[in-house]
């Protein structure tokens, strides 16, 4: 008999019965992990690289605000968007979290793929200490808003499909994927797909934004619902 701290878990998760999904699964193990002080002893230097000699919101003055709430703030800067997350460096683990994140970011950024938008800075707000992004204005209809017949819904799907898959490829998870932060630009006869929001999976807020993928405010559960019902009826 196995008798590590896990063996429980995984008794309960193939007897099938208890934990309906994945997320479900995910937090029994985050619960039961045995906390290791030693996990969390990071160096805050490893952040310095990304520490901005700013103040957000006088750097890049707000136009319009888009979003003020406690766990973000979204707002347009000229012909640029704002993001901004608050994080406390002294609790345990953040630090870890920031740093894999403005990695991430900065992989992005160096690759700049065409269905994301450009990002023109990010880093940690020396004032605020906030962790940001700064990406380019995209304009564009929004996905939850088109109209389209079949034969233009099936390209855009394609594009969108393969725009996760190249993500995950690059070992980024987006895990917000919604209606309106997905973007369809209509140039000359073609139709080019823009997500417009970063991909925030792995944000030290301890939130588990990966979970938008099984929704059922997902995209890809519409797409089921709506396109999947055109192509077999149709």
């Amino acid at each position: 008999d196995c008798k590590d701290w896990y063996s429980d878990i995984l008794k309960r998760a193939l007897d099938g019965n208890t934990y309906t999904t994945a997320t479900e699964y995910f937090d029994a193990i985050k619960q039961h992990e045995p906390f290791n002080e030693q996990t969390f002893d990071f160096d805050n230097t490893k952040l310095d690289k990304y520490q901005k000699d700013i103040k957000l919101d006088r750097f890049y003055p707000p136009n319009k605000i888009i979003l003020d709430s406690h766990e973000k703030e979204i707002w347009l800067s000229g012909e640029e968007i704002v993001t901004s997350w608050p994080i406390d460096l002294l609790k345990n683990g953040v630090g870890y979290k920031a740093l894999a994140f403005l990695q991430k970011i900065e992989r992005i950024k160096s690759i700049s793929p065409a269905y994301l938008p450009q990002i023109n800075d990010f880093g940690i707000d020396s004032k605020r200490r906030d962790l940001f992004v700064v990406t380019s204005q995209i304009e564009g209809q929004a996905w939850g808003e088109l109209e389209l017949d079949l034969n233009l819904c099936w390209g855009v799907i394609a594009q969108l499909i393969a725009a996760v898959k190249r993500l995950h490829e690059i070992g980024v998870a987006h895990g917000n994927l919604r209606p309106d932060n997905i973007l369809v630009l209509h140039t000359d006869n073609t139709m080019k797909l823009i997500i417009t929001s970063i991909p925030e999976s792995g944000l030290p807020d301890g939130k588990k934004t990966s979970s938008f993928y099984l929704h059922e405010s997902c995209v890809f559960y519409k797409i089921q619902k709506k396109y999947c019902y055109y192509y077999i009826f149709d």
